[in-house]
């Protein structure tokens, strides 16, 4: 066996003056030291990776943005011309924008190996589209050709990607820009998305949380960062804009802002970055920021500006003086993947003396040998590195193939544990490797294994940074409960995945089999990725069936195992989907060896249903199995539905911190109403415990109706590490939908309608400055909004199908008991209904969604409702509100997850002296108990208003009602006299008193028209 070894140094002198630090010490003194030179280079040289991004804190310089171009995108040479010339023109913007601090400094262009070869580009084996910054694909329905990010996180928090049509690329200059102005504002507008979670500040006008238009004080103001800005209102067919029950302004009422000639608005490039005139990041200083707006980013980042939120970032900290007057420049890169090459992985494994606890290395060797013989994709360039006091070679960088298989087994099965443990030998010798032949470094994968701490130099602190600047990806897997506590800074800080096993978990082998398929096919193209289809663990009697389900998409290279210690005695059988045995379908090559029995369907898997039947001739006993099944697309212009599942953070100290998220995809489309749980294993027993997720946007969903399913997880079980895996159901609701919501994206035509220099129509509602558009500008229709308008979206109804993804894992640094968790805050507080009686009172519908006693966990105990004629005060000064009962007590919590109403009527305390004007505005808000005594933060502001525009008549559907036609015809053919009298007419008419509507529960109210 060709062997290298690397030997670490066993005395070090260490000049570390410049951290306070100066020491001649062992190597255990050197562990704690370098353990802590560690965490200071985090923290102190200001190097926070999202994927390969770090920022040069010596000149303010993002480095390393990788724009990635999908591979079906069809060669345009005026792509890359255009990337080059949006990031230096955006660059100079940005660094404006952030007051001289930031700007770009270098960017690589990945180009698809479905491109024409580009002369001087370094060449990759990896596909770098599936983990970059920046991607140039498909369109996205929901938006067109605007550029939109996809940020599942909340506020303060790093968002996925940035997403960037060809065409808008294409047209850069042209188009483009006739539509969205000055394109840098554009993506300046999704990097502060992208980089330091901010959200917008327009409303959806399909939204009730973020409307683009709100009620207050018998105006029609927009939901904007500043309240300078001047609109007009009116529907798309140029009719007065409508308001239904609860003040909602109708989704099809387009506002349309300008900007004054004089002292025009510079923020925000959250609101309308293609405003004339817009530079500026919204901020508090001066008032400038309207906190009362009910857009996404006040709701999410506790009413923050964009710019507290943004210069609070860790990319601020330790940057040089600000220099406006820097000349930027911004360096590219081109490099291109390697026709037909699918990446290269190096395994490191730890083989040290303690692997030999709890049968590690024998589950180690079960794991890597079936992965290699059934599993590993075929041209992958593969290498083995082990690692014990010192680091060896096992296999140099091969392309796998058949023939290689065998060869790397064996190798596997020879490793025997022995000897301390150096992880940064192996992840410099592995580096070492990934430079032969002078390749590209750039997105290779390092697959690193360890069950303990690191005593041996060099330590990972040592090699970090010569990772990071290779590009070179580190996927950790820990392994039991002593595993090296840096893994999961190691995998954030290179843009990898830690992973966790736990030694009484079951299934272990299967388990460590699961991270080396998520790590070595994350990358692949989606057409050449392995995907879990089935996955179960069991117990059989005597004999079982299983139900096994291949959707029309994939097939090809469909293989299922059984994984069992009692596999000589079991029996399996594959049934097709009409029933058939599949004669040819069970291997009886090396697959079968050990404790595995393996199908490999042949050609393209016959889509359905199949059966796997297992038996067993154990006496009077049970068998345990396991089974998972995989299959690959069944062509490459096929586009399955694929789940990503990954964490909100790695490291948790606290119970807000463990979010756990699926997306659920099938290419541009998005897969809704599915069933998507999350299998979490703790540290200690009792393991496992399932996890809903929710696509709602509520609780820990930032976004509904995005593809991207989110739950809290409560129920921790001590310090520790634990796993996360997702398994998704369709279920006969579940729809493929046309596009995604994102953060950042407006719809195609939207920009138009707020193009600057537009004629005012006839109908629309005009305002000034501050107060908006008064409300007898709009017409009030008595609907719900969602009756009147609902929310139409394409879809088509999703296949049949099931699917499993890993998430990684993370690391609990301090215990949290479930009673110390507060409950979830409401999120969906709004006004069903308003309305006064003829008596005078005032009654108000509130409805909301419960949720739980400990986050989304669990039922709650009451909710606390209050009310205030002043917002600051449900705002900033909640205890002080007016507290609503029902009956003198407490309103009782729902069930989590349900939803809510209460009827009641205001109390005298906020009508001091009668009935007030209807024009007097009531806010409401709501705080959530638990059982513990802990109460949740205050919920979102809904806003009463008792005012409404003039009735729209029944007969008003699509034009002018007959009797204003007629009016007007009347106004213009008759003589000043017969005008008179049709004045008289219409007085006489609006004091005729319409009749009372007596309801089934005996109230006598208003009639309809006279209530929102």
């Amino acid at each position: 066996m060709d062997t290298h070894c690397y030997v670490p140094e066993m005395l070090h002198t260490c000049d570390v003056g410049e951290f306070g630090l100066t020491e001649t010490t062992s190597f255990m003194g050197m562990r704690s030291t370098a353990l802590l030179l560690f965490f200071v280079v985090v923290t102190q040289l200001g190097v926070y990776p999202v994927h390969s991004i770090r920022i040069d804190t010596a000149t303010g310089a993002y480095e390393d943005i990788v724009v990635a171009i999908h591979p079906s995108v069809e060669y345009d040479e005026r792509i890359i011309e255009n990337i080059k010339a949006l990031f230096s023109s955006a660059s100079t913007f940005l660094h404006r924008a952030t007051r001289g601090l930031v700007h770009f400094g270098s960017v690589t262009i990945a180009v698809p190996d479905t491109w024409p070869p580009r002369p001087g580009a370094a060449t990759t084996t990896a596909s770098l589209f599936p983990t970059s910054d920046v991607r140039v694909a498909a369109e996205n329905p929901q938006y067109g050709d605007t550029p939109y990010t996809l940020q599942p996180r909340g506020c303060g928090e790093r968002g996925e990607y940035i997403h960037l049509t060809p065409h808008f690329l294409s047209h850069l200059n042209g188009s483009i820009a006739e539509i969205y102005g000055s394109p840098e504002y554009q993506l300046v507008h999704e990097w502060a998305h992208f980089r330091y979670g901010v959200f917008d500040e327009y409303g959806d006008p399909e939204s009730f949380r973020y409307p683009s238009l709100y009620c207050e004080f018998g105006m029609v103001r927009a939901s904007a960062c500043s309240e300078k800005i001047r609109f007009t209102a009116s529907m798309d067919s140029g009719e007065p804009c409508r308001v239904y029950k609860g003040c909602r302004v109708s989704s099809k009422c387009k506002p349309r802002f300008r900007q004054k000639d004089k002292d025009p608005v510079t923020s925000s490039i959250m609101f309308m970055p293609y405003l004339k005139g817009v530079s500026e990041f919204c901020d508090s200083r001066d008032k400038k920021h309207n906190v009362y707006a009910p857009n996404k980013h006040n709701y999410l980042c506790d009413r923050k500006s964009t710019w507290e939120v943004i210069s609070a970032n860790e990319d601020f900290k330790g940057l040089p003086p600000a220099d406006l007057q820097k000349v930027i420049t911004v360096k590219f890169t081109e490099v291109q993947k390697r026709e037909g090459a699918l990446g290269r992985v190096i395994f490191a494994l730890d083989v040290s003396g303690s692997m030999d606890d709890f049968h590690r290395i024998i589950h180690l060797k079960e794991a890597a040998s079936h992965f290699i013989n059934v599993l590993i994709p075929i041209g992958l360039e593969v290498g083995i590195v082990t690692f014990s006091t010192r680091a060896h070679t096992v296999a140099p960088l091969t392309s796998m193939k058949a023939s290689v298989r065998e060869q790397f087994v064996q190798k596997v099965e020879r490793l025997s544990a022995n000897g301390r443990t150096c992880i940064g030998c192996a992840l410099r010798m592995a580096l070492q490797m990934f430079k032969e032949n002078k390749q590209s470094t750039e997105g290779s994968v390092i697959i690193l294994m360890t069950d303990g701490e690191e005593n041996e130099r060099p330590y990972i602190s040592d090699v970090v940074k010569e990772l990071i600047a290779a590009q070179v990806v580190v996927n950790t897997i820990a392994f039991g409960t002593s595993a090296e506590q840096t893994l999961e800074n190691l995998a954030l800080r290179t843009g990898g995945k830690p992973f966790a096993l736990q030694d009484g978990q079951s299934n272990i082998a299967v388990a460590l089999e699961s991270a080396f398929l998520d790590s070595t096919t994350a990358l692949l193209d989606d057409h050449k990725r392995p995907v879990v289809v089935f996955e179960q663990s069991a117990k059989v009697v005597e004999k079982q069936e299983f139900q096994i389900v291949v959707d029309g998409d994939l097939g090809n290279e469909t293989v299922i195992s059984v994984l069992s210690k009692d596999a000589v005695s079991l029996k399996a059988e594959l049934l097709y989907p009409d029933g058939k045995p599949c004669q040819d379908c069970l291997d009886s090559g090396p697959a079968k060896k050990g404790n595995y029995i393996t199908f490999k369907i042949p050609g393209i898997a016959t889509p359905g249903t199949w059966t796997l039947v297992v038996s067993h001739t154990l006496s009077g006993g049970e068998a345990d199995i396991h089974i998972r099944a995989t299959s690959l697309a069944s062509g490459a212009a096929e586009e399955p539905v694929l789940v990503r599942a990954f964490l909100k953070k790695t490291e948790v100290a606290k119970a807000a911190e463990a979010v756990i998220y699926a997306e659920v995809t099938k290419g541009q489309k998005v897969v809704l109403h599915a069933r998507v749980t999350a299998t979490v294993i703790r540290p200690t027993r009792p393991y496992e415990v399932e996890v809903e997720l929710f696509d709602d946007g509520l609780g820990a969903d930032v976004t509904a109706n995005d593809g991207i399913y989110s739950g809290y997880f409560t129920e921790f079980h001590g310090v520790g590490r634990y796993s996360v895996s997702a398994r998704v159901v369709s279920g006969s609701d579940s729809v493929i939908v046309q596009g995604r919501k994102a953060s950042g994206g407006l719809p195609a035509l939207q920009p138009l309608a707020f193009s600057p220099g537009v004629a005012n129509g006839a109908d629309e509602a005009q305002g000034d400055d501050f107060h908006g558009i008064p409300l007898d500008q709009f017409v009030y229709v008595d609907e719900d909004i969602e009756v009147a308008e609902p929310d139409i979206v394409s879809s088509e109804k999703a296949p049949e199908f099931v699917r499993y993804a890993e998430g990684g894992s993370f690391r609990l640094t301090q215990d949290i008991k479930t009673s110390t968790i507060p409950p979830g805050s409401i999120q969906d507080l709004k006004v069903e209904d308003a309305f006064v009686t003829d008596n005078g009172t005032h009654v108000v519908l509130l409805a909301w969604t419960c949720p739980g006693a400990h986050l989304n966990s669990g039922n709650a105990s009451h909710i606390e409702l209050r009310a205030s004629t002043q917002l600051v005060d449900v705002m900033k000064n909640y205890d002080t509100a007016v507290l609503i009962t029902t009956g003198g007590g407490n309103i009782t919590a729902g069930a989590v997850g349900s939803r809510q109403q209460l009827q009641f009527s205001l109390p005298d305390t906020l009508l001091p002296g009668g009935n007030k004007s209807s024009a007097q505005d009531f806010y409401f808000a709501a705080r959530v108990w638990n059982e513990h005594g802990l109460y949740s933060s205050v919920s979102n502001v809904a806003r009463v208003t008792f005012e409404r525009p003039p009735l729209l008549a029944s007969s008003y559907r699509g034009g002018l009602a007959w009797w204003a036609i007629l009016l007007i015809v009347l106004a213009v053919i008759v003589s000043g006299g017969i005008i008179v009298g049709v004045i008289v007419i219409v007085r006489v008419l609006k004091k005729r008193k319409p009749r009372e509507d007596v309801h089934s529960s005996g109230n006598v109210r208003r009639p309809p028209h006279n209530r929102w």
